[in-house]
């Protein structure tokens, strides 16, 4: 048996032992290049969206769903979506991110542009995480 098939069936043994799924009739697949998170106390909010209408105007966002979980399964999810993309990009390649990506942290200035501490809040706090697209100034 060689290694390839033997990862294979270990691959499809773990698989095997998970519970039976059934599709919701509520199951869509979405394509987004836009991403929000936003964290309380509680739980952490992921609103997914496409970015549209990129011109001259400038762009705008149509937010298609949001994910809620709680933090413990947020941590899990980014441990397991770390893994996908690893396991990607030692497949196929490294995955440059554009110059113009942007990762922007909302709710942690304070007035004056500062960086504040936050240290215990029920305020949310939101990142935007997306590829900006240069809007050409208006007079």
């Amino acid at each position: 048996m060689t290694e390839t098939h033997e990862e294979e069936s270990q691959e499809q043994q773990s698989h095997d032992n998970l519970p039976p799924r059934i599709r919701s009739s509520n199951y869509q697949a979405l394509y987004i290049n836009f991403t929000e998170f936003g964290v309380t106390p509680w739980d952490v909010h992921i609103m997914l969206g496409k970015v549209h209408g990129v011109g001259a105007q400038g762009f705008g966002i149509e937010e298609a769903a949001e994910l809620i979980m709680s933090p413990q399964h947020a941590k899990a999810f980014l441990l397991a979506l770390g893994a996908n993309v690893s396991a990607w990009e030692k497949t196929y390649g490294v995955i440059e991110l554009p110059s113009n990506a942007l990762v922007r942290a909302t709710g942690d200035e304070t007035k004056d542009g500062k960086d504040s501490e936050r240290v215990s809040s029920a305020e949310p706090q939101t990142t935007d995480i997306v590829v900006s697209h240069p809007r050409k100034k208006t007079r």
